[in-house]
């Protein structure tokens, strides 16, 4: 027994053929405006993964002293999202958002320090920037201070703050070298 069947062919009439035209052309635009639209915000981009143009939505604002878009950045830099890995340039941004008095970056500077990321190993740097971050109001701040407090004796933590409290007067990090010891800096010129 064959089956000797043939298949039947199906009938496409002009007026499907124009259905599935029309469609086809409404997926694509659909997909074209959005899958493929730019980003308005930040947030926006940032929220689909789109860590280039949040990069390039970011520095306009970071260069006009924007400290949440510096501390950004940095962490873009410091994680290689939307750019190569780059500590020292993570650095940068950090400390230009630390200084304008963004707890977070004061955190996250206080951790590069601690970790020689982009700067020299400075416990005690480590130590005020935490400091720092918690009298703006970080909420975790205190935890690293507590957890520094194995590393920087009291002395030393009243230095840190010395230190960082002249760099905010200042509105530049000094950077005396790693390890910071009192001895280690050289003296402030006076004009």
């Amino acid at each position: 027994m064959t089956n000797d069947t043939k298949p039947t062919r199906l009938r496409v009439t002009e007026g499907a053929r124009a259905a599935g035209r029309r469609l086809l052309a409404v997926c694509l635009c659909a997909l074209a405006l959005g899958g493929c639209a730019r980003p308005a915000s930040v947030e926006e981009a940032l929220d689909r993964h789109d860590y280039r143009t949040a990069r390039s939505l970011l520095v306009p604002l970071a260069k006009q002293g924007d400290a949440a878009a510096q501390n950004r950045l940095g962490v873009l830099h410091y994680l290689g999202l939307g750019t190569p890995v780059d500590y020292p340039r993570a650095a940068r941004w950090f400390k230009r958002a630390a200084l304008a008095g963004d707890a977070n970056a004061q955190r996250n500077l206080g951790s590069l320090f601690r970790q020689g990321l982009g700067v020299p190993r400075d416990d005690i740097r480590a130590f005020g920037w935490y400091d720092a971050a918690r009298r703006n109001g970080h909420g975790r701040a205190e935890d690293y201070m507590q957890w520094m407090t194995q590393f920087v004796g009291w002395n030393q933590q009243a230095f840190a703050r010395r230190i960082v409290a002249d760099d905010l007067k200042n509105g530049k990090i000094s950077e005396c070298g790693e390890g910071l010891l009192m001895s280690a800096c050289p003296p402030p010129t006076t004009p």
